[in-house]
């Protein structure tokens, strides 16, 4: 169960190991530039994803929520319905 919407998001491996791989290497850099709170899309196959990522000030932690998109008229909005926590911040746990 995912404590963020009640819904956890089915990905296979090799998205939750892409996912992760743009994570560490795209996201989470910005942070470190003082990045507070983003949005970031990735395309995978045929699916496209949107990752939420925010610094936790009080736990001093990022996280980052990724959510299925849908499409409509042309444009992608992320379904909130199912999430997945890549990066949750350990006082959460």
């Amino acid at each position: 169960m995912n404590e963020h919407t009640g819904f956890e998001l089915q990905l296979s491996d090799y998205e939750k190991g892409y996912l992760t791989s743009y994570y560490d290497n795209v996201v989470s850099p910005d942070f470190k530039d003082g990045v507070e709170q983003s949005w970031y899309g990735m395309l995978i196959g045929d699916r496209m994803f949107d990752l939420n990522a925010w610094l936790d000030e009080e736990a001093g932690e990022m996280v980052c929520v990724v959510y299925l998109c849908v499409e409509k008229d042309g444009e992608f909005t992320a379904d909130t319905s199912t999430s997945w926590f890549l990066k949750e911040a350990k006082g959460w746990v």
